[in-house]
């Protein structure tokens, strides 16, 4: 999550207790996107 602050156009991150627990990771919601993107797949 170092990225968040450079990440552009961020809204929301959702941290579950999947993501606590190291299961999955966060989810990125995106100023004027409607679908949900994995964290992971940002990177």
């Amino acid at each position: 999550m170092y990225e968040l602050p450079s990440m552009e156009q961020v809204s929301k991150v959702i941290i579950d207790e999947n993501c606590v627990s190291g299961d999955s990771a966060p989810i990125v919601m995106y100023e004027n996107q409607t679908q949900e993107q994995n964290f992971a797949t940002t990177e």
